[in-house]
């Protein structure tokens, strides 16, 4: 692991982080796996770009084999402000969609609308699980918001797996398997994009 200071931020790159980029490349003779990383990378940036708007920026950043990951200041932050940040990551994909498809570049514009969409999904580990989890605890509490927003994501992470599934089954996509079981461990994830510290 490499770390160091770059001003407040305190950056750690974990080696893991290069195999799987070393991975995505890898896979097949096309540029899939260049614009799914840099899908992903932009992704993050848009995250890391809300909070050094609103002028909070965060204590650490991870480079890690799940991807960027940003460790907030620890403070609790307006739910409207922390649906900006969550919802940001998906705000630039989508940018970046419409700006590579107006360029007719339409293969790279497709990965960053599959990730900008696929993110908004209400599974616990993604945006989109926490947006739903932040709406639901203001709306019915905190207890029964988050059980309703944990059995939400249960249902979506079984009908995501199940579908992903059925088309491994019919392609034989050996990629679409792992993603697969990525999905769905994700759903037993304990890490949460929350911001509220």
């Amino acid at each position: 692991m490499l770390s160091f200071q770059m001003g407040k931020v305190k950056v750690y790159i974990w080696f893991s982080f290069f195999a799987v980029i070393c991975l995505f490349l890898a896979i097949g003779q096309n540029p899939w796996g260049l614009w799914c990383i840099s899908a992903s990378i932009l992704h993050e940036l848009g995250h890391l770009a809300a909070f050094l708007y609103k002028g909070y920026p965060p204590l650490e950043l991870h480079f890690e084999y799940s991807g960027i990951r940003l460790i907030p200041q620890k403070q609790i932050y307006p739910m409207r402000q922390e649906i900006f940040f969550l919802a940001s990551g998906c705000a630039v994909n989508l940018f970046c969609f419409l700006t590579l498809w107006l360029l007719k570049l339409p293969v790279p514009a497709f990965f960053h609308l599959v990730l900008g969409v696929f993110n908004l999904f209400p599974l616990k580990g993604l945006d989109g699980g926490q947006i739903l989890k932040l709406l639901l605890e203001r709306l019915l509490g905190a207890g029964p918001g988050e059980t309703v927003s944990a059995v939400i994501s249960w249902i979506a992470d079984i009908l995501l797996v199940s579908g992903g599934l059925i088309l491994f089954r019919q392609t034989g996509n050996f990629t679409l398997l792992l993603t697969v079981f990525y999905f769905f461990f994700l759903g037993f994830s304990t890490k949460e994009k929350n911001f509220a510290g």
